[in-house]
């Protein structure tokens, strides 16, 4: 019986060992198992080199054709293939007008060879279709190509763009596809294409905008979700026409409508909404308040817009907070703009509007007047830590900056080019890293009652600049007082100039059609300036006009009645002073004899 016993106990023994050795082949092969069921899932996907195509004739077998004719009812396909990119364009097709249709394909990996997954030139009749399209340089693009479909497909971590037409690449579609993780935009349309519908995409995660439209017009935007882009959504244009597109609440952004108007009136927007983005184009009368918008390209934009409020609005982490374009008699007051990578409060063509009380800061510029913006009005604003604090440039003419301070900025607090007539007055201009007032190339502006002092280079620098008055200011504690260059004509009178570390007026020019007319200046010492000059105050260059000058700081300027700033003994004053006196003189001395009568 032991003998008996100890045989079956052997055997048990064995099958054990043998079903663990069975599981323990199972454990090694469930893997195996797996890794062929999940390249099952791709059934029918082959390995193929990348496809060059660059007529009708070439849509042939070698280049990845199964079938088809090449009509619209029977198109040449080219599916189920899987391309890397690494030595060329996934699939590159050139000037062919037949039907076809690329779908199933998987198309990666040339990342950092700037390979474009699928990339058209003068096509039409494609469609894309099912496609995963990831690590390469753009996902699709599509150059002068038009009546094309993308649908259905996934493009993602590509280092440039997403989905990329340009030069009137029309009449596309773009529908149900997810965009997320490329380097660049999602989607962008430019260079006039036009007439495209974007439908049903989800767009998040890429590194610039989501969907942006430039330079385009007339497309259709429905049914789009946005999200975590940095700049989520917007439009940008040089006409008018380039901002008329065809988008309603149906698209998103973090699950916020966006508001895109056309030639509406009388509409008021405000805090009871939920705003995701915010577009009025051509029109009037519209009443915005206590929003705050952020993370799009502009946070409050205005083309071809007038008679409009904006107020109390927060606009941060956009490219512009808000962005004027050829928009004019509008207000924007009490709001904050910051942290925008580009500008703070950006007026384009954009005339007749009036900016007061509003705070810029953490922007590239703080306000900015570009191309022909005239007749504007800044008032009462703080602009500090931008680039710039406020610039005026490119025939942006006679505008006022009053009452503001501009501080802090990392370039200049006021930056003038090519833009003339304009004014400056009653503002405190300090602190900034290189001048607190620029002039270049602009003529015939005021600068007068302002404060400017502690700017690392100039106060004011006046670069091939004429005919400007400076008139009335404080202007300390800077590297330059002022500095010119180039320049003719200008008047610098009854200014208190002093404590400047270098020079209070610095010439860099001989020639006596640049000579500076500084008279009437206060140097911070009674004996006048120095250098070429007889005193101890600041220096001045040759070419600098200087004397005569004030002797006492107090005696520069007073401030009458109507805000100009004069020198108090000029001999208006004197005179004026002496009639009065006989006046009194010769009246107290009748009513005395008629008192004594």
């Amino acid at each position: 019986m032991k003998n008996i016993k100890s045989d079956l106990d052997k055997s048990t023994g064995l099958r054990k060992t043998y079903i663990l050795f069975f599981m323990l082949i199972l454990a090694i092969l469930i893997p195996s198992f797996s890794a062929e069921t999940a390249s099952l899932s791709k059934e029918g996907i082959k390995a193929h080199e990348p496809i060059y195509i660059d007529n009708n004739l070439d849509f042939t077998a070698a280049n990845g054709v199964t079938n088809g004719s090449g009509i619209e009812i029977d198109p040449y396909i080219i599916e189920n293939l899987d391309i890397n990119t690494n030595t060329a364009h996934g699939i590159s097709i050139w000037n062919t007008d037949v039907y076809f249709i690329i779908r199933n394909c998987i198309i990666h990996d040339s990342k950092n060879n700037c390979h474009e997954g699928i990339t058209f030139h003068n096509v039409t009749n494609s469609k894309i279709e099912n496609c995963e399209i990831y690590n390469n340089y753009r996902g699709i693009r599509l150059d002068s190509s038009s009546n094309n479909q993308i649908t259905n497909c996934t493009v993602y971590n590509n280092s440039c763009d997403g989905i990329h037409l340009y030069s009137s690449s029309n009449n596309n579609q773009i529908s149900n596809c997810t965009i997320f993780n490329n380097s660049y935009d999602g989607i962008w349309l430019g260079g006039s294409s036009n007439n495209t519908q974007i439908t049903h995409c989800t767009v998040y995660n890429n590194s610039d905008h989501g969907i942006w439209l430039c330079l385009s017009s007339n497309n259709i935007l429905r049914d789009n979700a946005l999200e975590n882009n940095t700049y989520n959504f917007g439009v940008h244009g040089y006409y008018v026409s380039h901002f008329c597109q065809d988008i309603d609440k149906s698209n998103t952004i973090k699950c916020k409508p966006i508001y895109y108007l056309i030639e509406q009136n009388s509409f008021i927007f405000d805090d009871t909404m939920n705003i995701g983005y915010l577009g009025l184009i051509s029109c009037t009368n519209i009443t915005v308040e206590n929003l705050t918008l952020n993370s799009n390209m502009q946070g409050l934009l205005l083309a071809n817009t007038s008679y409009s409020n904006l107020t109390n609005c927060i606009t941060y982490n956009n490219d512009y907070g808000v962005y004027l374009y050829s928009s004019s008699n509008n207000q924007i007051a009490n709001c904050t703009i910051s942290n925008n990578s580009d500008g703070g409060i950006c007026l384009y063509s954009s005339s007749n509007n009036n900016i007061t009380n509003c705070i810029a800061y953490n922007n590239q510029y703080g306000i900015s007047l570009a191309h022909s913006s005239n007749n504007n009005a800044i008032a009462n604003c703080n602009m500090y830590n931008n680039d710039d604090g406020i610039t005026l440039v490119f025939s942006s003419n006679n505008s006022q900056i009053t009452n503001s301070n501009v501080y802090s900025n990392s370039k200049d607090g006021v930056w003038l080019v090519h833009s003339s007539n304009n004014q400056i007055t009653d503002c405190a201009i300090y602190n900034n890293y290189y001048d607190g007032i620029c002039l270049e190339r602009s003529s015939n502006s005021q600068i007068s009652s302002n404060h400017i002092y502690n700017n690392s280079e100039d106060g004011i620098r006046i670069g091939y600049s004429s005919y400007n008055n400076l008139t009335a200011n404080q202007i300390y504690n800077n590297c330059y007082g002022i500095e010119l260059y180039y320049s003719s004509n200008n008047e610098i009178h009854y200014n208190n100039i002093y404590n400047n570390t270098n020079y209070g007026i610095y010439n860099h020019d001989s020639d006596v059609e640049y000579q500076a007319n500084a008279t009437y200046n206060w140097w911070g010492s009674p004996d006048g300036p120095g250098d070429v000059g007889p005193g101890n105050g600041d220096k001045v260059t040759e070419n600098v006009l200087y004397d005569p000058w004030f002797k006492d700081s107090s005696l520069t300027i007073i401030l009458t009645e109507g805000g100009v700033e004069e020198p108090i003994f000029k001999p208006f004053h004197i005179f004026g002073i002496i009639i009065i006196a006989v006046i009194i003189g010769v009246t107290i001395f009748a009513l005395r004899r008629r008192w004594r009568k």
